[in-house]
């Protein structure tokens, strides 16, 4: 059963910055250009030559570097608040796979549709919503809006996750497993391993697929790290196998339990649980 989270403070990055300040100064030119209203413009080239005038003056009485700062308090205020939505929508769309019920941060579609970056986040955060939904047919039209340009590498890996298991949902298992491999590690433990399941599925009996996903896993941190050691396990002699799970937690060996059978490995799955038991060859 999911629960519900409780909200933590979270402050944005320099990236999250970055797209910020982009956002602004590109909503402030776009409305001051595409403007109809006179008396917009007006207000708008009034701000902007009483900003510049402050600025001049600040530097006549040798003070510049106190009026631009006094000049950029507010702007930087307006980025700073932007900056903060966009970090509290990421934590939101990365908050969606662990927890059943989360809630959603109340913004007003209006900055929605004024901030690029988070419209991209939110469409990752309808795709994830719809594959929980099984609406699994729809997660890829809607995939198709996002502007990956807004996006950083991990939540770009979490959108092609997302596709990876909409399409395994639909059959699709050559599309699954290729968009499986661009999406690890996206660093959330279920998705990890839903996406990894779907990596081992296609090169359960590809021994050189394998020794390289080993290879690649090993090194990284929680569920993948655990992903390897079941290809270990697999490719181990029974003397070796039951010595090394005597080693393991129960809870880590029920787990590795759960991915053999869910890529389709009942005989190597009932072994790890009675590991005296003898697993026959592969082919």
């Amino acid at each position: 059963m999911g629960h519900m989270v409780r909200k933590r403070f979270v402050l944005p990055d320099l990236r999250d910055l970055l797209h910020a300040g982009f956002e602004v100064i590109g909503n402030f030119v776009v409305d001051f250009l595409s403007s109809t209203n006179r008396y917009k413009r007006a207000l708008y080239s009034l701000i902007v030559a009483g900003m510049g005038g402050l600025v001049l003056v600040a530097a006549q009485a040798g003070h510049l570097v106190l009026g631009t700062l006094c000049v950029g308090i507010f702007p930087a205020g307006v980025i700073w608040v932007r900056a903060f939505d966009i970090a509290r929508v990421r934590q939101y769309l990365f908050g969606i796979p662990e927890n059943k019920r989360w809630e959603e941060p109340d913004l007003p579609q209006r900055l929605i549709e004024r901030s690029p970056t988070i419209e991209a986040l939110w469409t990752v955060a309808r795709c994830l919503m719809l594959l929980r939904q099984g609406l699994a047919s729809s997660v890829e039209s809607t995939a198709d809006n996002v502007d990956r340009a807004m996006l950083d590498r991990r939540t770009i890996r979490l959108l092609d996750a997302t596709r990876a298991m909409a399409a395994l949902e639909l059959g699709d298992q050559k599309q699954a497993v290729r968009l499986a491999a661009l999406a690890v590690p996206v660093e959330v433990p279920t998705i990890d391993r839903a996406v990894g399941r779907i990596l081992l599925s296609g090169a359960w009996h590809d021994v050189e697929r394998l020794a390289v996903l080993k290879m690649r896993w090993r090194e990284m941190p929680g569920v993948l790290a655990e992903l390897s050691m079941l290809i270990e396990l697999r490719a181990m002699s029974t003397t070796a196998r039951v010595q090394t799970l005597e080693t393991l937690e129960a809870e880590l060996i029920e787990r590795l339990s759960d991915d053999a059978r869910a890529i389709g490995d009942l005989p190597l799955s009932e072994v790890l649980i009675q590991p005296s038991r003898q697993l026959g060859p592969y082919r």
